[in-house]
């Protein structure tokens, strides 16, 4: 996926926003996959979500925050 060619520009020590946002980005690509097992790409989503909110905090970035909360609570509705 392009998502993990950025990732490799795009560090999270180096571009913490960048990655951030891309990392978000990911977890919206592996929720929406068609193919392969539905179940791992929703944990794959739920990873990404998870690796964003290290640099997306709610005290520095809320709106950020939030809209990755908000991706994370879709994936784990499609889950259950």
């Amino acid at each position: 996926m392009g998502y993990e060619a950025a990732l490799r520009v795009y560090t999270e020590t180096e571009f913490p926003r960048d990655w951030a946002m891309t990392q978000n980005n990911l977890g919206l690509a592996y929720g929406d996959l068609p193919a392969g097992d539905k179940r791992q790409n929703m944990q794959n989503a739920i990873d990404c979500y998870e690796a964003a909110l290290r640099v997306r905090m709610e005290t520095d970035f809320q709106r950020e925050w939030e809209i990755v909360q908000e991706n994370v609570k879709n994936v784990q509705k499609q889950i259950t």
